[in-house]
């Protein structure tokens, strides 16, 4: 095959792929992983690596328009609900508790009207964890007009998402949130 012909072909796959432009901006974040390993074993307050995905389910929040969107999530961690655990201790307690039918039911935390960057700008955030041999921790990021955060086009999503990644990294445990995180579930 002609050298011009298989430029042509990568430039087509970039121009109409997302994911892929906005992977460049953030090198340690995988982006859809069609198979996800086990885990190995990690220190503690770390996770082994972030991936945006893009699934399925959308959560009803009330009198919020939240749609299907993307999700920021941290495999190979501690516990299954450090998302919740950081907002818990960054922004004290959820605003709604969603109960969504999953593998199993599993409850959603919804913090409404917090400022993840620490500028004006607020935000809604729902925070989950699924516990199986792939645990991870998720988040999802609404700004004031519903738009998806998290999206590779949205103007807050590279800052939202560099600044989850690195206050996961360091986030500290919570006997507090604990003993309510177990009263609830």
């Amino acid at each position: 095959m002609r050298p011009s012909v298989i430029f042509l072909a990568a430039m087509a796959c970039l121009l109409c792929s997302p994911d892929l432009s906005a992977q460049a901006e953030i090198p340690s974040l995988k982006y859809g992983l069609k198979s996800r390993k086990k885990c190995t074993a990690f220190p503690n307050d770390s996770y082994g690596y972030a991936l945006l995905a893009n699934p399925k389910e959308a959560y009803p929040v009330k009198n919020y328009p939240v749609r299907k969107s993307y999700e920021l999530q941290f495999h190979c961690l501690g516990f299954s609900y450090e998302s919740s655990e950081y907002l818990f201790i960054r922004f004290g307690d959820w605003s709604e508790k969603l109960t969504v039918p999953a593998s199993g039911i599993r409850p959603v935390f919804v913090w409404k009207n917090v400022t993840l960057l620490g500028d004006e700008k607020r935000y809604l955030v729902l925070s989950y964890g699924e516990e199986s041999d792939l645990m991870f921790t998720a988040f999802r990021v609404f700004d004031e007009t519903g738009n998806d955060c998290l999206h590779p086009d949205h103007p807050d999503m590279r800052a939202i998402v560099e600044r989850l990644m690195k206050d996961l990294k360091k986030n500290n445990s919570s006997d507090e949130f604990m003993k309510k995180f177990r009263s609830v579930r």
